[in-house]
């Protein structure tokens, strides 16, 4: 099942049922939003934020031009990131549950599905290549991907000036003053704080990578130093993972599809990216339109810019919406995350997480094979390992022997976008091959 929006009607489709028709387009960015918000709605509450907690919401919207239709089929919510202390060295964490981050991996749970159900029938967004080709799959041409997110994503993207705070101290002067009846300033300390308050930035909890240039720290706008690569913050021990505008930034030349569906699909590029609240043009387009010097890539891979857009929609449990409507003091980030992606044969999977692991689940049970999210490296490896059995593609026949890591070095075309990306920007910090050393 999944959610489609169709004359601004929310509709619960069957997948295998006739496709909706949007009689009336609305503007790209705003029918985007709308689906993924409306099948948020839709939920249930498991893993949802309370009324005094708030979380980051991102989705994968499905576009078919064909059928002029727009269909939410993966989508998640969170804003947490463990260290390397707190990651089981079997693949059973959700090591990165930042809401952008999980929403690609359970779109790619969404092309899993596909590929185990052989891609088969109209309503299937991938088709076989024919032909001898690198991977066995692709997306069909009509067929493309949005990626909604309910705020800016954590790294460079969301660093940008802030709204003067001379207008703001002035404004606020100006409302103690007296009037006058003179052509001096009705209170000297209006004029003061104009003259002397300066402009902010908007800051960011990533912190520049540690082998690369470094934030001044200065008051106002120097604090931050705009374009550099930066990791995610975590409590306790720092995390090794990237920011989400990194990593959406290498989904534009690898693809979402991720390293082991690369030895089955062909690369897969998002074709806009729409943001709500703290949205500003110029550090979207530093951040995503960046010029790097990557070289020949590959057959199929290529420096895809999508298009970045804004949306005057809003999600009801962003930290902006409930600061504004919750009492002072009374806000926290939600500890639990959601995962929910459309199935090929079934059922839509709604999990939620905490921890990296299942909601619920206590510290003595973590690392067990029933706590953990399905869309985790060892589940992720399994649905891999499944498809590889199934159509017996060349060069994965023998993967079910293979260590993670080296079923992700398994597509040669991959590997060698991935290298050239990375020597494009030095310094990108990895998890560890430690964590992926499990069969």
């Amino acid at each position: 099942m999944c959610v489609c929006v169709y004359d601004i009607v929310l509709c619960v489709v069957s997948l295998s049922a006739g496709s909706f028709q949007l009689k009336r387009m609305e503007p790209e960015a705003e029918a985007v939003a709308k689906a993924a918000l409306q099948c948020y709605a839709k939920l249930a509450k498991k893993g949802k934020p309370g009324p005094t907690e708030y979380t980051v919401l991102a989705a994968v919207v499905e576009e078919n031009t064909e059928q002029k239709s727009l269909c939410c089929v993966a989508l998640s919510t969170g804003s947490k990131c463990l260290g390397p202390s707190k990651i089981c060295k079997q693949g059973g964490t959700l090591i990165d549950s930042h809401a952008e981050v999980l929403a690609c991996r359970a779109l790619k749970k969404y092309f899993y599905s596909w590929l185990r159900a052989n891609c088969a029938g109209d309503q299937s967004p991938l088709e076989a290549v024919p032909g001898p080709a690198a991977a066995g799959f692709r997306v069909r041409a009509h067929i493309c991907y949005h990626l909604y997110v309910s705020q800016a994503p954590c790294g460079d993207a969301s660093i940008f000036e802030e709204a003067a705070t001379a207008d703001r101290a002035s404004n606020s002067a100006a409302k103690r003053a007296k009037p006058s009846s003179d052509d001096r300033p009705a209170n000297p300390q209006a004029a003061e704080a104009a003259a002397t308050a300066v402009s902010d930035i908007h800051r960011t909890g990533a912190k520049p990578v540690p082998c690369g240039p470094q934030d001044p720290l200065h008051p106002g706008l120097g604090y931050h130093q705009a374009g550099l690569l930066r990791t995610k913050p975590g409590r306790g021990d720092p995390t090794r993972c990237m920011s989400c505008t990194d990593k959406i930034l290498r989904w534009q030349v690898l693809g979402v599809q991720g390293a082991l569906l690369a030895c089955f699909l062909e690369p897969v590029y998002l074709r806009s990216i729409v943001i709500a609240e703290l949205f500003n043009q110029e550090a979207a387009d530093r951040a995503f339109h960046r010029l790097i010097d990557l070289g020949p890539l590959p057959k199929g891979y290529e420096r895809h810019q999508p298009r970045i857009a804004s949306t005057k929609q809003r999600f009801s449990a962003s930290r902006l919406q409930r600061e504004a409507a919750a009492p002072p003091g009374k806000l926290s980030a939600a500890g639990a995350a959601v995962q929910w992606w459309c199935v090929a044969d079934g059922e839509p999977c709604h999990e939620a997480s905490s921890l990296g692991w299942k909601h619920g689940v206590s510290k003595s049970k973590q690392g067990e094979q029933t706590s953990r999210c399905s869309s985790c490296k060892a589940g992720m490896l399994e649905d891999f390992r499944a498809v590889a059995l199934q159509h017996g593609l060349a060069g994965v026949d023998q993967a079910h022997t293979y260590t993670y890591a080296q079923c992700k070095s398994l597509c040669a075309a991959y590997r060698t976008a991935r290298a050239a990306f990375h020597t494009a920007l030095p310094g990108w910090v990895f998890t560890g091959e430690e964590f992926e050393q499990f069969v």
